[in-house]
């Protein structure tokens, strides 16, 4: 299109107006669509679109001065090379005590800050405060709170203008915090925790901050995410002597949008590394995936590898969700809490972990531990929606797989129908390269483990395998609300110690003493009316057997419950010495008492003890010579 259109002159070169119409189009576009090298004043002189250079430079260009103006390149070298001033935006922080504020006003001292021009936010005990409700920003140096503060509260204000020199290098950038200004280098680089934001986490649920939070935490020696939603598409790695504190209102997501890694969240895998929330309702780790080998993992990646000793470390103040109610009903269970040691290498190991105040949520499995893991101290934990009846063979809160020396305590289940609370099993991984059968779980304490699941789910499940114990020296201590009783072995029983809440331990098999030699081993039964009793509750059985080793010749004991009429129920008292008589009470086949003596001792040996109703004391039964047949029989003597 063309930018001047002229009139035609037909005929006599046109008339003058024709001259005149065509000379004002002329100095009209002349004057008002053309840019004048020198221009009167006062005469607009401006592109009103955009120029497009066609690739050609603009030369010969003044250094700017104004907000608007162009600059050039030696403009900008000057300023990287030092010769010249900036004002740079920057996160400024400034940190007092509640202390320090003065009638609720905290004065400012070491950031710049304008009312209505930067932002501000406040920060108590890693809590972000909400603006004109928690706080009131007075003045550009003042900030005045709602509340009265506690003299140890922390509070931290940050502000996004900071007017400061830079000459080439952030030497001359400082922080200040308590009245104290450093370097703002040497301070990121050996501040005691870092905050994950400074690498670039956004926590806004939807950025992958995954790689932020990885470089905040070997940064180290601490990482700090503050309040917020934090997208997690790979796993975060706590490595040896590494911490991650996650405060209050922090929340870690695999969305199964964005990633389909079934791998933890956050795996727990050096010695002395930490990972510590803001209270188990206040801080949350989640997947949306499958889950297991945990959503959070300690120790080594499973029973396959051992990378390293993973020993002290610590595990607290949670929440842990897997990503369905129950969990999985097909192919392998989801598990919200899993620690392996297969002790595959000399001396690599994973010990000594300390897990308290978590809860977990929405998977099979709450629980698992696998191998060698030794030595955890697990405390105030609690379960819930963990298993279904689809995938019932993995449906449990705890799960101790050839594991030892653990000591649990305060843990509650509940909401989870027909889930087994603790589960004891053998583990053998000896099929896998360097591996080993780490055997039954032994040495484990689990007190005051309260199960709530309801249904007929089970409080502890330790079922012999092949008539073999699956667990020894084991005690289990807590309260069955939920009615499920036990799935218990008759071996497990005799090695290991059990009481669900009813007053009685359950075991098989009570040793007092035992060692060779010993000779001051005794059971005392102090009452009014003392009595030992031996309860068959099987009344119908046929297999079970009492025996007692007195130390005196005195012992008065009684059968009850006896229904079977089988001399193989019966009260068995043998007397130490060179030869040995026996007494035995059984039930004869006609349902009469029979009382059988033993007479193999020489004569005068054997004693028979007797109560004398009407002297209120035992009379002794000797045994008396021969009878005059010679038959073998002998004389009972029993004293008027």
């Amino acid at each position: 299109m063309a930018k001047i259109t002229l009139n035609d002159l037909t005929s006599n070169y046109g008339s003058q107006a024709l001259h005149n119409a065509n000379n004002d189009t002329i100095e009209d576009n002349l004057n008002n669509k053309v840019l004048y090298r020198d221009n009167p004043d006062g005469e607009p002189n401006s592109m009103q679109q955009e120029l497009d250079m066609n690739s050609n430079r603009i030369i010969n260009m003044a250094d700017g001065v104004n907000n608007t103006d162009a600059v050039s390149v030696s403009q900008l070298n000057a300023l990287v090379a030092g010769t010249g001033n900036v004002s740079n935006v920057i996160q400024a922080r400034e940190s007092q005590l509640g202390s320090q504020a003065v009638a609720r006003v905290f004065t400012l001292s070491g950031i710049v800050y304008a009312l209505g021009v930067n932002t501000l936010a406040v920060y108590r005990n890693g809590q972000r405060l909400e603006k004109s409700v928690d706080y009131l920003e007075s003045s550009a140096s003042t900030v005045t709170l709602t509340f009265d503060p506690n003299a140890n509260d922390r509070f931290v204000f940050i502000t996004n203008a900071l007017s400061t020199s830079v000459a080439g290098t952030t030497d001359a950038i400082t922080h200040t915090e308590d009245s104290s200004t450093y370097n703002l280098a040497t301070y990121l680089q050996n501040r005691h925790v870092i905050n994950v934001k400074d690498y670039g986490a956004v926590g806004d649920g939807v950025t992958d901050d995954s790689a932020a939070i990885q470089a905040a935490i070997n940064a180290g020696p601490s990482a700090i995410l503050q309040a917020g939603t934090y997208s997690v598409d790979s796993m975060i790695e706590i490595g040896f002597d590494q911490s991650l504190y996650l405060a209050p209102g922090v929340k870690l997501l695999r969305r199964a949008a964005t990633s389909s890694s079934t791998d933890p969240v956050i795996w727990i895998k050096g010695n002395n590394a930490v990972l510590q929330g803001g209270g188990w309702s206040l801080t949350e780790v989640k997947t949306e995936n499958r889950c297991p080998k945990g959503v959070v993992r300690i120790g080594h990646k499973d029973m396959t590898e051992s990378h390293a000793n993973v020993n002290y470390t610590f595990f607290s103040d949670m929440r842990v969700f897997g990503p369905i109610d129950g969990g999985q009903t097909s192919g392998n269970p989801d598990v919200c809490v899993y620690r392996a040691n297969p002790s595959i290498g000399s001396n690599i190991d994973s010990y000594f972990a300390t897990i308290q105040n978590i809860r977990v949520n929405s998977a099979n499995i709450g629980f698992q531990w696998q191998g060698d893991a030794n030595g955890d101290k697990v405390d105030n934990v609690q379960g819930q929606n963990i298993g279904n009846a689809t995938l019932s063979s993995d449906r449990v809160m705890f799960s101790l797989e050839g594991c030892a020396d653990h000591a649990f305590s305060n843990a509650f289940f509940h909401q989870s129908t027909d889930s087994t609370m603790i589960r004891v099993i053998r583990l053998d991984n000896s099929g896998t390269p360097g591996g080993k059968n780490h055997g039954a779980p032994d040495a484990n304490a689990l007190i005051n483990m309260v199960g709530e699941q309801g249904g007929s789910g089970v409080w502890l499940e330790a079922t012999d395998v092949s008539g073999v114990a699956v667990g020894q020296r084991n005690i289990v201590h807590g309260i069955d609300n939920g009615g499920g009783g036990f799935s218990i072995g008759d071996d497990f029983l005799k090695r290991n110690h059990v009481n669900n809440g009813d007053g009685l331990w359950q075991r098989r098999r009570l040793q007092i003493g035992g060692t060779t030699g010993e000779t001051n081993t005794a059971l005392t039964i102090v009452a009014d009316q003392p009595e030992l009793i031996f309860n068959e509750q099987d009344a119908s059985a046929d297999n079970k057997q009492w025996e007692i080793y007195p130390a005196s010749e005195q012992l008065i004991g009684r059968v009850v419950n006896d229904a079977n009429n089988s001399a193989a129920n019966f009260l068995t008292i043998d007397r130490a010495g060179a030869s040995v008589d026996n007494v035995s009470l059984a039930t004869g086949g006609s349902g009469n008492t029979v009382l059988q003596v033993d007479t193999s001792g020489t004569a005068g040996d054997t004693r028979l003890l007797l109560w004398d109703v009407s002297a209120g004391s035992l009379v002794r039964v000797t045994r008396g010579a021969a009878d005059s047949a010679g038959s073998g029989f002998r004389v009972l003597r029993i004293p008027n």
